[in-house]
């Protein structure tokens, strides 16, 4: 009998460790094959799947098949050999007590990923944003196109929602 969870929001674990997984990769590769160079913003209501489902497309933009063999998108016309580099941002992990310990962590998100990416910084941004944008206008030119997946966007923003003048210093600095 497989096993059945509803706390694990990693593909690759859920696949690995031999747990019951929906398939809906025919669905995801509707939106990832026919929608190239688009934003999509989707939202559903808390504990829906949003995790896990970032966590597919991420494996699915790897290009990572062994974790699909068996699933409907194995069946799809998908180029498993054209990978792309993922940007994934968990914001549940960006929290501050303050709008200025919010900067903080938002900054070191950014320091993360320039490491993780192998990018230099140039100029002395400070601006979370302003540096965030700047180093997708890196990863642009290293590597061509690249995948943006946001998760828990709204997080930052929740330690904020009873201080008007705060929260409105967080929606500015994000």
């Amino acid at each position: 009998m497989e096993k059945i969870t509803t706390d694990i929001s990693s593909f690759e674990n859920l696949r690995k460790d031999g747990y019951v997984y929906v398939d809906k990769t025919d669905l995801l590769w509707r939106l990832a094959a026919s929608r190239e160079g688009r934003q999509f913003f989707i939202s559903r209501p808390r504990r829906f799947g949003k995790s896990l489902m970032l966590s597919t497309l991420k494996c699915l933009f790897e290009g990572r098949r062994e974790l699909f063999r068996g699933l409907k998108i194995e069946k799809k016309r998908w180029d498993w050999k054209k990978t792309y580099p993922v940007v994934h941002l968990d914001m549940s992990k960006v929290k501050g007590e303050t709008v200025e310990g919010l900067r903080e962590n938002l900054n070191s998100v950014v320091d993360v990923l320039l490491t993780q990416f192998d990018l230099k910084e140039t100029g002395r941004v400070t601006e979370p944003g302003r540096r965030f944008g700047l180093f997708l206008e890196k990863m642009a030119e290293k590597c061509g196109t690249y995948v943006v997946l946001v998760d828990e966007y709204d997080v930052p923003l929740q330690g904020f929602l009873n201080d008007r003048v705060s929260l409105l210093a967080v929606r500015k600095l994000m």
